[in-house]
């Protein structure tokens, strides 16, 4: 291929290794490493002075065949047939073809790309007095938020991030946990494992507060009360409650009623509306926790 200046190699990979698959460990690393191999052989080798010409990629094919038969239904094995992932396999192997490095899924007739995403991060305090087990904890939903995303395509992509925080570390970090109405929903967190019994038989629900740009939801259901911090990932809030910092300090300190609070809109609402008729045994809640930090 390198004497010729032209060459055309594709590698079969599998889903099993791009998203796991019970029971297959020693296949879905393999497959894995035909993914690292043809990123790395389309940047490396004799190949990478002739790119234009050799192309190097990496399929990940689903068809029906002898080995999946026996495990897929009769209708499913006669639908996807190899003949619906020919003509894809036959363009990239063309020499129109000029994609290199990637990485496609096909079957049944369709084919897309797929590509690495990362989420923008968290850049820490490099101060080992700031850099602590608990702030990584307080930050780590913002480390995890795919909300902002990159779409790294090397490893000078990769180490870029890292190399512009030990050249410019930020010399602190406002977490959630530091602001005051935060300290009423720790307090309030360990106040519904006492009663949030009686309070599930009131409200019976799931409310999600939203305080600046902060989400806590509060699960009161099944005769238990808990808190989250964020969003529950298995249940839908059926009352989303949306109030100012300073609006909601007010309100759990009694400088607030909730009345007053709905009437000047201090407090929004979506969802279920029925629900806030049932809140005010939860504001009350509220002002216990401030009465008791006093």
């Amino acid at each position: 291929m390198r004497r010729q200046k032209y060459g055309r190699i594709l590698n079969c990979v599998s889903g099993a290794g791009l998203y796991g698959n019970f029971g297959q460990v020693n296949y879905a690393a393999m497959k894995m490493g035909l993914v690292g191999f043809t990123v790395a052989l389309n940047r490396e080798g004799p190949l990478a002075s002739c790119k234009e010409q050799n192309v190097v990629n990496a399929v990940s094919p689903v068809a029906g065949t002898r080995l999946t038969q026996p495990v897929w239904p009769d209708d499913v094995y006669a639908k996807l047939t190899p003949e619906l992932t020919a003509p894809i396999i036959v363009y990239l192997c063309h020499p129109s073809c000029k994609d290199n490095g990637e990485l496609f899924e096909l079957g049944g007739g369709w084919v897309g790309a797929l590509r690495l995403q990362r989420t923008h991060g968290v850049g820490f305090p490099t101060d080992p007095k700031q850099f602590t087990p608990e702030l990584v904890a307080e930050q780590w939903r913002d480390v995890i938020d795919f909300s902002r995303v990159t779409h790294p395509t090397s490893t000078q992509d990769s180490f870029e991030p890292m190399m512009r925080n030990v050249t410019a570390p930020p010399k602190s970090l406002t977490t959630s946990r530091s602001s005051e109405y935060a300290e009423v929903f720790d307090r309030l967190r360990d106040t519904l494992q006492e009663k949030g019994h009686a309070l599930s038989k009131q409200i019976s629900g799931v409310l999600e507060w939203h305080i600046n740009k902060e989400v806590w939801t509060i699960t009161l259901l099944h005769g238990k009360g808990t808190l989250l911090e964020g969003r529950n990932p298995r249940l839908a809030p059926d009352l989303q409650i949306h109030m100012d910092e300073q609006d909601f300090l007010d309100l759990a300190a009694g400088r607030l009623r909730l009345q007053q609070a709905l009437i000047r809109k201090k407090l929004r609402l979506q969802g279920n509306l029925k629900m806030a008729m049932k809140l005010q045994p939860f504001a009350d809640l509220l002002l216990q926790q401030h009465q008791a930090r006093l």
